[in-house]
């Protein structure tokens, strides 16, 4: 409950007043929800902090992926256009018929 100050008596009964409010109790919630405020901030900031980074390793991550599925499509297509080595026959073939010898 609050308490005045009586500042004038303008007569009849009636004072001007000034209000004097107990604000200990205001000021130690205030204290508190800025405490609050003040540690919710640093966690925002880290959790941000943390985001860029989660970010930026995913995309280091993504370009590391990348080179190795080009590598190996390079690898699968190399082997694709490679000529085959030539086919020896075993045994001699028959000129006239193309048949194997013997």
């Amino acid at each position: 409950m609050g308490k005045v100050t009586i500042v004038e008596a303008r007569g009849e009964g009636l004072y001007s007043v000034r209000l004097k409010y107990d604000l200990r109790a205001l000021e130690r919630e205030l204290s508190e929800l800025k405490r609050q405020q003040s540690e919710y901030f640093t966690l925002l900031i880290k959790a941000f902090k943390t985001r860029d980074t989660l970010s930026r390793e995913k995309e280091e991550a993504r370009a590391g992926l990348d080179a190795v599925i080009q590598q190996w499509t390079d690898g699968l297509l190399d082997k694709l256009t490679e000529a085959a080595p030539p086919l020896i026959p075993t045994e001699p073939n028959d000129p006239g018929n193309r048949q194997p010898l013997g």
